[in-house]
């Protein structure tokens, strides 16, 4: 099987329920920057948890000590990093009744639905696998 080099730069589109989302090709980029942001927001909430500990204030952020939760943050974190290098536009997801503009921060609440960010991680890296998938063959 011949492996065809420009499928990776089809855009991608994502649905979410009625929501229509155009996304960049995925780039290996992408996930350099994803990965170092990730990192870098761990380790101000690894900081954080531990100065609030010191202070005596209950903190609300979780032990990243334990490796299922690290491993669960890191995900998350990472998922909403990629979304934010790669979302060209969306139509159909509002704020408050009206269109959601697009910005980082919307994409964050968007996100914050692990169902919503489990469907929109899957369906943009469908393609991404695929040509990964030809590379195999």
């Amino acid at each position: 099987m011949t492996l065809e080099l420009s499928r990776r730069d089809e855009m991608v589109q994502v649905e979410l329920g009625d929501a229509k989302i155009e996304c960049k090709p995925y780039r290996a980029t992408h996930y350099t920057i994803a990965k170092m942001k990730t990192l870098k927001a761990l380790e101000g909430l690894k900081n954080q948890r531990k100065e609030e500990l010191e202070m005596g204030v209950e903190t609300t952020v979780p032990d990243l000590s334990d490796n299922e939760i690290y491993l669960g943050m890191y995900t998350h974190i990472f998922n909403v990093e990629v979304a934010k290098q790669v979302i060209l536009s969306w139509d159909g997801v509002s704020l408050n009744g009206e269109p959601a503009k697009l910005t980082p921060e919307n994409i964050t609440r968007l996100l914050e639905d692990g169902f919503l960010q489990e469907q929109f991680i899957g369906q943009f890296m469908k393609l991404q696998k695929e040509v990964e998938a030809e590379k195999k063959s």
